[in-house]
């Protein structure tokens, strides 16, 4: 399998806390208003940055870097509400390897600028896709909530079931904000040696 240029680690926990069950919708309350604001100030960034693209066919670095560090605060925030971490995210964007949430993406040098004008249509079928995916894991997710409340922990089939679906929105998600140029494949597969790539950091 080839490497995808957008890559994520999700550390699974051994132990999942049955009380951040009920507490983590009051936990997640203090960043509803930060990540309102990040996104806004993540979506501006990325018209720049789609400017900057139809000028000279790349995303230039600084706008390329702030749209890595909002989709790694976004990416831990929603692998807690996930269920995928009882690690409380950060408000704060930096890469930190003990986090048990990491991303990796290559700096594309080159984006077509067609795709990126037309990124919008060329996502329909993944909205498609998304919609049924979604309607899916409501289901995983209910059956996860249970498992925890019961079993104190997630088995090994719910989590890739959740991880898989983790890893297509993240990489989906790096499409949308022009931090890669590689359309987003229809799964959540990631070769061994993505998670090999993170260890030997």
């Amino acid at each position: 399998m080839a490497m995808y240029p957008a890559t994520v680690s999700i550390k699974r926990p051994e132990i999942s806390s049955r009380l951040l069950l009920f507490l983590r919708p009051i936990l997640l309350f203090p960043h509803l208003g930060w990540v309102l604001l990040y996104s806004i100030a993540a979506g501006l960034v990325s018209l720049a940055a789609l400017c900057a693209i139809i000028v000279v066919g790349r995303n230039p670095r600084p706008t390329w870097e702030f749209g890595v560090r909002y989709l790694r605060y976004v990416t831990r925030l929603s692998a807690y509400a996930s269920l995928l971490t009882d690690v409380y995210p950060p408000f704060h964007s930096r890469e930190e390897g003990l986090y048990p949430v990491r991303i990796r993406i290559e700096y594309p040098q080159k984006i077509y600028r067609f795709q990126a004008l037309f990124r919008g249509l060329i996502l329909i079928p993944q909205f498609f896709f998304g919609v049924g995916y979604s309607f899916v894991m409501m289901f995983v997710a209910f059956a996860v909530f249970w498992v925890v409340l019961f079993r104190g922990r997630i088995p090994e089939g719910l989590w890739g079931l959740v991880q898989r679906y983790f890893v297509w929105q993240y990489r989906l998600n790096a499409y949308v904000l022009l931090l890669i140029d590689e359309y987003p494949p229809f799964n959540g597969l990631q070769p061994l040696a993505a998670e090999e790539g993170f260890a030997e950091d």
